[in-house]
């Protein structure tokens, strides 16, 4: 429940509340699955998109990249989650880059904010 709250509230642009709610959720699924739980690493996603809307990228890219190497490899290479996972972990790298986005990073919308944020992890 408090994973469905944390989403509607960052959709609905309330990126503080929704980051509380999100940690919780992942809280509770740390003590109830443990923490190297897949659903407790998908949870932590969710938080990194909490992030990411307060403007805490470099906060957001250390979760993503914690969770990314179990996913992989709970998950596989090429399962649609997994595929997700690399675009929010492209998006953020080029977000705290020094440089900026790369050139050519938008092309098909791959790159965008939209793009990577879209979805949430469940």
């Amino acid at each position: 429940m408090k994973s469905l709250e944390g989403l509607l509230l960052l959709r609905r642009g309330r990126a503080t509340e929704a980051r509380e709610r999100l940690l919780a959720a992942q809280n509770d699924l740390s003590n109830l699955r443990g923490p190297d739980h897949s659903t407790t690493y998908l949870s932590s996603l969710n938080v990194a998109i909490a992030l990411e809307q307060l403007g805490r990228t470099q906060e957001a890219l250390v979760l993503v990249k914690g969770a990314e190497p179990f996913l992989r490899k709970e998950l596989g290479d090429n399962a649609p989650t997994y595929l997700r996972i690399k675009q929010l972990l492209s998006y953020l790298k080029q977000r705290t880059s020094p440089q900026g986005p790369l050139s050519g990073s938008n092309a098909a919308g791959i790159g965008t904010r939209e793009h990577a944020l879209n979805e949430f992890f469940t």
